[in-house]
């Protein structure tokens, strides 16, 4: 069994949201450590467990951010981290389905991701072998205690209720 290091300057975890019913606004967090255990040849057997830091949350405006850690939205102060458990791999076809365990602002979840394994290959600069996985999903941030909204006069709400997830985590293969 290979242990899997995320390697932070080649990884992303990302998201995005519906803005004014107009526009998608993305984010990223700058601070997250994942554990990834298992064979890289039969993706069902990998395992993960992640956790990322609220007050790392970057949308490249710094209100926007302070705001979004605030009691309105995550409560950063109280609930400081967002917690990512898997509980199953399955094949699906040219990917895989992951029901993980998601955990952030006191409420817990299983949400289905799609799990691409990217592949991987020695690093000519380090020697290392480096893998990749890709982590895509849709959140309802209503279900994690997050409802702040307002309604438009045009109709529909100022903030989606739906959160798209992505996390691209490039890995050093261990073991």
């Amino acid at each position: 069994m290979a242990h899997f290091k995320v390697d932070p300057a080649h990884s992303h975890v990302g998201f995005a949201i519906q803005h004014m019913m107009v526009n998608t606004l993305k984010g990223q967090f700058h601070d997250y450590q994942f554990e990834i255990e298992g064979d890289l040849d039969q993706p069902t057997s990998l395992q993960a467990k992640g956790t990322i830091q609220v007050n790392s949350i970057d949308t490249y405006v710094r209100d926007r951010d302070d705001h979004l850690q605030s009691e309105d939205f995550f409560d950063a102060k109280q609930y400081p981290e967002i917690k990512f458990t898997t509980k199953a791999i399955e094949p699906a076809g040219d990917h895989y389905k992951a029901q993980v365990e998601v955990t952030f602002k006191g409420h817990t979840q299983d949400e289905e991701f799609e799990l691409y394994v990217n592949g991987s290959g020695k690093n000519p600069l380090s020697g290392d072998t480096n893998a990749g996985f890709t982590l895509k999903g849709e959140l309802n941030r209503e279900d994690y205690g997050l409802t702040y909204n307002a309604p438009l006069e045009t109709g529909g709400v100022f903030i989606g209720k739906k959160v798209k997830i992505e996390l691209n985590l490039e890995t050093v293969v261990e073991g």
